[in-house]
């Protein structure tokens, strides 16, 4: 399984979290603008050899949702609803309930979700939350 290929396919499982009104579009690459409800994937660490051996290694990702213009309200309730451990709107059920993604590895999980937080793309100041998720294979 390459990084690619995992990326694409966590990226995949984050686009079928239902917002309500929209679903959360989702990159598996980084892109130079927005359109917020967005999730972008982004590698991060990766562990090799678990077993001591050739097989088994553990990837982080960071998934950075941007959900809106820091002016926006909504934009503070989507996030809400998207660090929710589990129902409609869950980031980390729509990932970990990802028959398509979990057929690719031996787990899944999302791990934690961080503070929101202001970031600025193209001179927009959007809100957003970064998730950690892990995939071992």
């Amino acid at each position: 399984m390459t990084v690619a290929a995992l990326r694409s396919a966590l990226a995949d499982a984050v686009a079928t979290t239902d917002l309500g009104t929209t679903m959360l579009r989702a990159s598996d690459l980084i892109l130079d603008s927005v359109n917020p409800p967005h999730a972008i994937v982004f590698r991060n660490d990766i562990t090799y050899d678990l077993d001591m051996g050739d097989d088994g290694s553990t990837y982080q990702f960071v998934v950075k949702v941007y959900a809106g213009r820091v002016s926006e309200r909504s934009a503070q309730i989507v996030l809400d609803a998207l660090c929710e451990p589990s129902g409609t709107g869950s980031l980390k059920a729509s990932v970990e309930g990802d028959t398509a993604l979990r057929a690719l590895c031996d787990w899944v999980l999302v791990k934690s979700a961080g503070a929101t937080k202001v970031t600025t793309v193209g001179a927009i100041d959007y809100l957003t939350v970064d998730f950690n998720v892990e995939i071992a294979t």
